[in-house]
């Protein structure tokens, strides 16, 4: 069973041989396309680190809301707002 990255890098390199009879210069259209996926890949982790930074705020204002004696101030604020 062939693994993973030889299967990825074996259609590497069908495209890069059929692009290269289409388009004459098999080297600089795959580089083009490497190029393309290096963006990409690096968009991509960009968007996660700036989601994962999102999640973990979120995560800290609960984490903050739910401490003993900011739940008991909300709760307090509650009660005067409803006048209990």
């Amino acid at each position: 069973m062939p693994s993973r990255q030889a299967g990825v890098i074996g259609r590497i390199a069908g495209v890069a041989r059929r692009t290269g009879t289409r388009q004459g210069s098999p080297g600089a259209s795959l580089q083009v396309r490497v190029d393309r996926l290096e963006q990409m890949a690096e968009a991509l982790q960009d968007q996660l680190y700036r989601q994962a930074r999102l999640q973990d705020e979120r995560f800290a204002a609960l984490h903050h809301s739910l401490q003993p004696d900011e739940m008991a101030r909300a709760l307090n604020a509650d009660a005067r707002r409803r006048g209990i």
